[in-house]
């Protein structure tokens, strides 16, 4: 899989009916962990949510259940939220199930739960390939903060790149804005130009 990904392409997860996994290339980013250091926007963050307490486990996919009712459902009504095209059950569980997902990232605020994110990790590699979470807490900037807290986590235990997914919209330009030693997959190459 981190060749796979090199090569800038990601998971394909639109069509539950696929028995195969499939992968499509992509303008994807990705942090060089050897080139990553803390930005003064993942300081305020951190110490923005400080006060609620933050915490995460990461838990082998082994050791979670994906089908669970309750977090099924924690999901959909994300996904139902933020999403910008509608999500089904179906697809919901057949990305849950895709036999990849190494990790889930289980993150509690005040000890309560708060977010998920689904990774892939494999051989030096982390793909932060879904994230969800209350948005009970958005004036903390809950989605960054557990992003942020994936990639130093990553770098943390010695990985050599987390693939952040996708840049195509406005949406997703804080990606570029808010992580270092980033660049995304051009069609050829990774370029480091985020101006572009």
């Amino acid at each position: 899989l981190p060749d796979i990904y090199d090569m800038g392409f990601l998971p394909y997860s639109n069509n539950p009916d696929l028995q195969e996994e499939i992968y499509y290339l992509a303008r994807s980013l990705r942090v060089n962990l050897s080139e990553f250091k803390e930005s003064s926007e993942n300081r305020r963050v951190s110490k923005k949510i400080v006060e609620m307490n933050p915490d995460f486990e990461v838990l082998p996919i082994g050791n979670f259940d994906v089908n669970e009712a309750r977090f099924v459902s924690f999901c959909m009504e994300f996904a139902e939220q933020r999403f910008s095209e509608s999500i089904s059950e179906e697809r919901l569980k057949y990305i849950l199930n895709n036999p990849s997902i190494s990790h889930i990232f289980r993150f509690t605020l005040n000890a309560d739960e708060a977010g998920y994110v689904v990774a892939i990790v494999e051989n030096g590699a982390l793909h932060y390939w879904f994230a969800f979470f209350s948005l009970d807490y958005q004036t903390y900037s809950l989605g960054k903060w557990m992003m942020f807290s994936v990639i130093k986590w990553a770098a943390e235990n010695g990985l050599n790149h987390v693939y952040l997914g996708t840049c195509y919209g406005e949406k997703s330009l804080y990606k570029v804005r808010d992580f270092k030693g980033l660049s995304f997959f051009d069609g050829n190459q990774w370029n480091k130009d985020m101006k572009l």
